[in-house]
């Protein structure tokens, strides 16, 4: 809002800068907090269907990734998109393959445990 009124003391055309400049912070404001929302949606999301799981294993593993990702974005103050790119990856083929082993496992572990009804439990608990 300060950029037009001041180019608007100087001139037209610097009003229309100023009208510019003040569109374009406009914009990359409203994308960031977006990508925000939505990234922070996504944890809450993600974090909530961890607990449900009740594996403790599962948890804690999740959380030492993340404590040790974060430890390596603060460290390296200096990325390349092609960096965040290759982290982004990254964390993606984790999740998919951290996924299709849940599948395969956790009804395993409960089937061995608690005969048919834990295999039931187990399927259940490899979907969450």
């Amino acid at each position: 809002f300060y950029e037009p009124i001041n180019g608007l003391v100087h001139g037209p055309a610097e009003f229309l800068e100023g009208l510019e400049s003040g569109t374009s912070s406009l914009a990359r404001g409203v994308f960031t907090g977006l990508v925000r929302g939505t990234a922070s949606v996504t944890e809450l999301v993600s974090h909530n269907l961890a607990n449900l799981t009740s594996d403790d294993v599962f948890i804690d593993e999740r959380n030492a990734y993340k404590k040790k990702l974060m430890q390596a974005l603060r460290v390296d103050a200096t990325r390349t998109i092609q960096d965040s790119l290759l982290v982004a990856g990254t964390c993606v083929a984790k999740g998919f393959r951290s996924g299709a082993n849940g599948i395969f496992e956790q009804p395993s572990i409960y089937a061995s445990r608690h005969g048919t009804a834990g295999l039931v439990k187990g399927v259940g608990k490899a979907f969450v």
